[in-house]
């Protein structure tokens, strides 16, 4: 794993230890009606997954006390994934139309390494959603609640800050997939001591711009973010929860497989907690007052496989 910075001399978090593990998963899938194989999740109209590893080997050097990414080294971690179609009702088409995803990952170390005595932290989400397939555009709406585990007291000797580990494949599944939002869940929060409700609304209008497969989707993406304990992120017994608000907009176009394009404009809007870590970070000279409660985004993103 690559690492943020080479000297670990300012890491907020964010360096990525250094990691050898083993593991596997076994998957039972079935496969999409007219698809060659089941091996990519694409073809697959159904799946569930359990999955084990076990960390051999990560940094534990002081870099990472008190790191949500700290005392991997000896970690055991178990996780169960679902998701497509597979509830059999036909009333509104629901076996044809509703999806429902879902992963619960449970992180556990008896050894203590980086300022911990043991790990005991989980990760979760789930997604129900359904497809209008009778209209032209195909709406899809979904909504996904998600909860990252973390320590309610930061001075505790039990590590429950869930950690992200790897979380890079370069296509995104949705916008969201990973990070709650291109603003705030991107650049202000990490995945621990994290519970998300996230509403989405996507659409692919019937037009073609250079060949009979290429796709255009558009999308609004909600995503209402807060603090599962806000004492441990430091605040008061008793402090608000709340984070922040965001909405985004986007159309992503794929020309194939391969290759896709998309550009994404947002705003965020901050609760108490997010206007408070953003004071918390600022430099000394910047003023509690010149500090905004709405943020903007416009970013465009290129994806290509070779």
């Amino acid at each position: 794993m690559l690492e943020n910075n080479s000297d670990n001399s300012y890491n907020h978090n964010n360096d990525r230890p250094k990691t050898k593990f083993i593991g596997f998963d076994i998957s039972l899938f079935k496969k999409k009606q007219g698809a060659k194989n089941g091996a990519d999740y694409k073809n697959r109209s159904a799946y569930v997954t359990m999955t084990y590893i076990h960390v051999r080997d990560a940094d534990s050097s002081s870099h990472y006390d008190d790191n949500i990414r700290g005392n991997r080294n000896g970690m055991n971690i178990v996780g169960l994934s679902f998701g497509g179609i597979f509830v059999p009702i036909n009333w509104l088409n629901i076996n044809k139309n509703f999806t429902f995803y879902g992963n619960f990952v449970g992180q556990q170390n008896s050894h203590g390494n980086n300022q911990y005595r043991s790990t005991e932290a989980y990760g979760m989400y789930i997604e129900p959603g359904y497809t209008f397939s009778n209209l032209s555009w195909k709406p899809h709406i979904f909504y996904r609640y998600t909860r990252f585990s973390g320590n309610k007291n930061p001075n505790g000797t039990v590590k429950r800050s869930y950690d992200p580990f790897f979380l890079i494949d370069g296509k995104r599944y949705t916008y969201g997939g990973y990070w709650p939002g291109e603003i705030v869940g991107m650049y202000m929060v990490g995945l621990s001591n994290l519970q998300i409700q996230q509403f989405d609304i996507t659409a692919v209008p019937p037009i073609h711009f250079f060949t009979k497969d290429d796709s255009l989707t558009l999308g609004v993406h909600f995503y209402n973010l807060s603090l599962i304990h806000p004492t441990g992120a430091g605040f008061k017994r008793g402090s608000s929860h709340h984070i922040s608000n965001e909405i985004d907009f986007s159309g992503e176009y794929n020309l194939d497989e391969n290759t896709s394009f998309s550009l994404l404009g947002g705003v965020a809007f901050s609760g108490p907690v997010a206007k408070k870590l953003a004071i918390n970070d600022a430099p000394k000279y910047v003023s509690p007052n010149q500090i905004g409660s709405t943020s903007g985004v416009l970013e465009a993103y290129f994806y290509k496989h070779f």
